[in-house]
């Protein structure tokens, strides 16, 4: 629960089935907070937090975009952002795409109205 709304966790499964889109607004590098990733990280599923700090010992790849980039990543992939140093904007539009029979059918939406 989080603010009284019922979340989950997706499973593997699922998110094997999944896509992130990112549409960069901004240029962004690492000096402005560029998305970081570990290369194949999102071939081993779902990481426990000793599996993750063995896979932070490696050198992260820097997704440097310009505006207008799209940039597709599997949401199982490890990532993160650093902090920018400039003031410059990082705005950046992020959509998670699922199949459409994706939701158990015991399940629903959750929609405001």
């Amino acid at each position: 629960m989080k603010d009284g709304i019922p979340h989950v966790q997706p499973t593997v499964k699922l998110l094997e089935q999944m896509v992130t889109v990112r549409i960069h607004l901004d240029p962004t590098d690492a000096d402005n907070g560029a998305l970081r990733v570990i290369p194949d990280s999102h071939r081993r599923g779902r990481l426990n937090p000793a599996s993750i700090a063995e896979f932070t010992a490696a050198k992260p790849h820097t997704c440097d975009c310009q505006a207008g980039a799209v940039l597709l990543m599997s949401p199982l992939i490890l990532h993160s952002s650093k902090r920018s140093t400039r003031p410059d904007h990082r705005r950046i539009l992020h959509f998670e795409y699922a199949p459409t029979n994706a939701l158990d059918a015991r399940l629903s939406w959750h929609e405001q109205l």
